[in-house]
């Protein structure tokens, strides 16, 4: 099994320990597709209603108009749909009380037929999705009469005309209100009615007669405010609050790492700008299958001056959409390859060009029988918990009304995919990593914006089982299609699911659609066979062969984050856990590692003979992990050298001569080792470098001076003598860059003024104020701060102070 299964396995490693997992996914995906279509079927059974197709909606507007006295045999004809799924949820949720009078003029989708001849009249047709009549209106001056009838036949012939449409037994008739209109040549008709089963509707009817023929009639429907408060939950008022928090906090996030990325020249944009050609050529598909799929106003948009506006309308929105999802799939790709490393390598595979490479394949085919299983659970759920509901999908309903509804399903899908897997995969995960905390909350985080994410895109949560599950169910495939799988492969599942549910529920719907479903299921065939094939043949590649320029910026820059947190390990681990207890000495000392990385500063005590100590402190501007090894070499040699008693000039050359010999130079580390005398109070010390500095402050004379010597060779040598209070400060070149900022005359005048004060002024004191005043100063520190604070006292007064 393992050698049929080698090429899943090699791009799926997490399945390597449970080959049988992965072997099940992939053999029982039809079974769980067949388990699914057959629970779809027999739920669609009890279906509420069926829609009439393109060319049934056709000849009923066609025989309307003839009913009419229009004769537009040869006027052109544009089909326009609006889904209403409220009206859907509400003929689900009410199914036994209404009746069949009702739910036939029910909005659950209208379907408007306008039909235009080319010289300028025009008239358009809504009808319910069943293909009953709910309205027409058409262009002035179509029934103009010059032979106007009285008031009382007027209003005969609207109600009559009103009355061939709804059933008048249903409502409850009132008297309606009239004005004129069309330039006092017509009389406008409007009844406000309320359904006898059903008080939670609205209906208002409208019909203005011309003449002796009504030239316009609408029946809407909408729901009253007292049913609109009832379902408005506090769950749902929560979650339409959560739904705008996390598209604002979306934009506000995509912008932010858009820029970021940008600055760091890790911003994919050809990879963008694939996003943005693929969603723009679905809207020019759509606009030339559906030019006025998306315009959902007056006719004048389509008949009058308007029309090349309403097709440039629906265009634009596509291409809005596709600016948007580029923007933000170039903001958080990076964070994607960097939170999951090599779930990216398939994508770039397809977007380089290798379309029959085995990472393609692969995911296509493991992708698609994740896809299936999760269609098959979602049927399922659906069949138990909303039998009957066909959730009507807007896309695939417009297309639908095409000459090839099967690439306008495709379209949809494949639209539907991209907005999933970039705003709630790639957004919202890119969002909750940014999170923080720790790893169990950081996961939690980013699992409840994935969440919130899914519920944005899904609708109202609370308001039926099905939107509950649709949100599942995406939750299920983004999360395991990435977890277990790869980028490609989810979005592979997300059509699959997608796809074989619209298809399925359109087929429930609407009889028209079975020979668009052979031909969307032949093509779906072929793809599988094709990617079959390329699994077992084609060439598999690796993530460098495959991965764009871009994003080795980003493998160096993990590079680079990795030899920094080695280093600083490495650094912390050196540093010693507090200074020694000296007689006579009272010493403080802190090293604050850089935001921006590790420079390599260090410090340590030795205890010597005769109650001396040896201090070491090293400036490592070279940082990196070659400063720690430095380090670890200078603390070992020179803990050898006071052990030996070896004066500090001489350690410290025998140590430059030990890094010449292993290739390193001076330059990777500055240093200067001092060795103090409590008893005598003197110091001798040598530095290699221009850092660190030693100032001394003389408490008795108020003076602050540095401490020099002569220089030989590359090394300053130098001695000095003190008086009980006197302070000494060894520091590196990051404590006075940082302070400067904020303390005018620097760390000298800062530390004459630490010394003029009161009594009490001790090493750990001086060291703590020193602290305080680094932090004072806003912004980031470019170098490691580290300071080494001594100050002579009485030998019985002398106590152990210490600063981390």
């Amino acid at each position: 099994m393992k050698y049929l299964l080698e090429q899943f396995l090699s791009a799926f490693p997490v399945w390597r320990t449970r080959p049988w997992v992965l072997a099940l996914l992939l053999i029982l995906s039809p079974g769980a597709f067949l388990a699914g279509r057959y629970a779809q079927v027999l739920s669609a059974r009890t279906s509420l209603f069926e829609m009439e197709g393109n060319a049934e909606i056709l000849l009923r507007a066609r025989a309307t108009a003839k009913a009419l006295g229009i004769l537009a045999d040869g006027w052109r004809a544009t089909i326009r749909v609006t889904p209403g799924a409220d009206f859907n949820r509400f003929a689900q949720r009410e199914r036994s009380r209404i009746p069949d009078s009702l739910r036939h003029i029910l909005p659950v989708a209208y379907v408007r037929v306008l039909m235009l001849n080319p010289n300028g009249p025009w008239v358009e047709f809504v009808y319910s999705g069943e293909g009953k009549l709910l309205g027409y209106e058409t262009s002035p001056g179509l029934f103009a009469s010059d032979a106007m009838l009285a008031q009382t036949g007027t209003r005969e012939i609207a109600q009559s005309a009103m009355e061939a449409v709804l059933d008048p037994k249903a409502f409850e008739l009132g008297e309606p209100s009239s004005r004129t209109s069309n330039g006092g040549m017509g009389q406008r008709f409007e009844w406000s009615l309320r359904a006898k089963c059903c008080p939670e509707l609205a209906t208002t009817a409208v019909v203005e007669v011309v003449g002796s023929r009504p030239a316009y009639l609408a029946i809407w429907q909408t729901f009253n405010s007292n049913y609109l408060r009832r379902i408005g939950t506090p769950l749902n008022l929560f979650s339409d609050i959560l739904r705008v928090a996390f598209v604002l906090a979306a934009m506000v996030f995509v912008g932010f790492r858009f820029a970021k990325r940008a600055m760091e020249r890790e911003v994919p944009y050809r990879r963008a700008a694939v996003i943005l050609g693929v969603m723009a050529s679905v809207g020019l598909a759509f606009v030339a299958l559906q030019p006025f799929g998306l315009v959902n106003g007056e006719p004048i948009f389509i008949a009058g001056p308007f029309r090349y506006g309403g097709i440039a309308y629906s265009f634009l929105i596509f291409v809005a959409a596709g600016l948007l999802l580029a923007l933000a799939y170039g903001a958080t790709e990076g964070d994607l390859r960097e939170t999951f490393p090599g779930k990216l390598t398939s994508l770039d595979a397809i977007l380089s060009g290798r379309l029959l490479s085995q990472n393609v394949a692969v995911s296509i085919l493991a992708g698609t029988a994740w896809g299936a299983w999760i269609y098959g659970f979602t049927q399922l759920a659906r069949a138990a918990f909303a039998p009957g509901f066909i959730p009507l999908h807007e896309m695939a309903l417009r297309y639908s009304y095409s000459s090839a509804p099967w690439l306008g399903l495709l379209g949809a899908n494949v639209f539907d995919a991209l907005q999933l897997s970039v705003t709630v995969l790639m957004v919202a995960l890119s969002m909750g990593k940014w999170l923080g905390g720790t790893s169990m909350l950081r996961r939690s985080g980013i699992t409840a914006v994935c969440a919130i994410g899914a519920m944005t895109l899904a609708g109202q949560l609370f308001t039926d089982a099905p939107a509950g599950i649709l949100v599942l169910a995406r939750l299920a495939t983004l999360w395991f299609g990435l977890g277990g799988l790869d980028f490609l492969a989810t979005i592979a599942a997300l059509v699959a699911t997608s796809g074989g549910s619209s298809l399925a529920d359109l087929q429930a719907i609407m009889p028209a659609w079975k020979q668009p479903a052979q031909i969307a299921f032949v093509l779906g065939a072929l793809t599988l066979l094709v990617a079959l094939q390329a699994a077992y043949r084609g060439r598999r590649y690796e993530d460098p062969e495959v991965m764009p320029s871009y994003a080795r910026n980003i493998e160096e820059r993990h590079s680079r984050r990795d030899e920094v947190s080695a280093a600083r390990e490495a650094q912390q681990r050196l540093l010693p856990e507090a200074p020694p207890a000296i007689p006579g000495l009272g010493l403080a000392a802190f090293c604050a590692p850089s935001s921006q990385g590790v420079s390599g500063d260090f410090f340590d005590f030795y205890p010597m003979s005769r109650g001396r100590v040896g201090v070491l402190v090293a400036d490592g501007r070279a940082g990196g992990l070659g400063a720690a090894l430095a380090i670890a070499m200078a603390k070992g040699f020179v803990q050898y050298a006071a052990h030996r008693d070896w004066p500090s000039g001489e350690t410290l050359r025998r140590l430059r001569e030990v890094w010449r010999r292993e290739g390193q130079t001076r330059e990777e580390l500055n240093l200067v080792y001092a060795i103090l005398d409590p008893a005598h109070r003197q110091i001798r010390f040598a530095r290699l470098g221009a850092t660190p500095v030693i100032l001394a402050g003389l408490d008795a004379q108020d003076k602050i001076e540095p401490l020099n010597g002569p220089m030989a060779d590359g090394l300053t040598e130098g001695s000095a003598s003190f008086s009980h209070g006197d302070v000494l400060l060894f520091f590196t070149h990051g404590v006075p860059h940082r302070l400067n900022a904020a303390h005018t005359g620097g760390l000298a005048f800062w530390l004459r003024d630490k010394l003029r004060l009161t009594s009490g002024v001790t090493a750990n004191r001086i060291g703590e104020a020193l602290q305080e005043a680094l932090r004072a100063n806003a912004g980031d520190a470019p170098d490691d701060l580290t300071a080494v604070v001594i100050r002579f006292e009485p030998a019985e007064s002398a106590t152990l102070e210490a600063s981390a």
